[in-house]
């Protein structure tokens, strides 16, 4: 019988996370604006669905409707925060730094637009673009399109989930 004071040979390897934790990280949602002011909210949308609630742009158009020029990063920050996400604006002066954000991060896009962030592959910036979908955008194109502003977020303590079409 072995003696359960010494450390067993299986004590001394390292821990090998559980196979869930071996799965390809999920891509955020593609969450498609329905009006040409509407990026931001579908933008917003997206990284919520992406943490785990799951929420139309319309519940979030209740809240913030955009304006002619459409919603401001200070918006959709303020907006993310009544939904349970805490964040910042960040200027981002080197492209090469925008793969140090976090994925779901809100990029501003060609002074009139947002985009979600997925992550930072060889080629370039793999994003969801509520007007266009999922697309890989070539490290000269981010250069020639990203203003330097982005929004990171991250789920607070307070966040809830909620799959599709749930109510709470």
């Amino acid at each position: 019988m072995p003696d359960p004071s010494r450390p067993s040979f299986l004590d001394s390897l390292p821990r090998v996370p559980g196979i869930g934790a071996l799965r390809r990280p999920r891509s955020v949602p593609v969450v498609q604006q329905t009006g040409a002011t509407e990026c931001g909210l579908a933008s917003l949308a997206s990284v919520l669905a992406f943490h785990g609630r799951h929420t139309p742009v319309r519940a979030l158009r209740d809240h913030l409707t955009p304006g002619r020029d459409g919603t401001t990063a200070a918006d959709l920050l303020h907006l993310a925060e009544r939904n349970g996400l805490a964040g910042r604006g960040l200027r981002v002066d080197a492209i090469e730094d925008l793969q140090r954000l976090q994925r779901g991060s809100i990029l501003h896009w060609r002074f009139s637009h947002f985009v979600v962030l997925d992550r930072a592959v060889k080629r370039g910036l793999r994003v969801m673009d509520p007007g266009a979908g999922r697309r890989v955008v070539s490290w000269e194109d981010v250069s020639r399109n990203f203003t330097g502003v982005a929004v990171e977020l991250w789920p607070t303590d307070t966040f809830r989930t909620r799959k599709a079409g749930g109510r709470g």
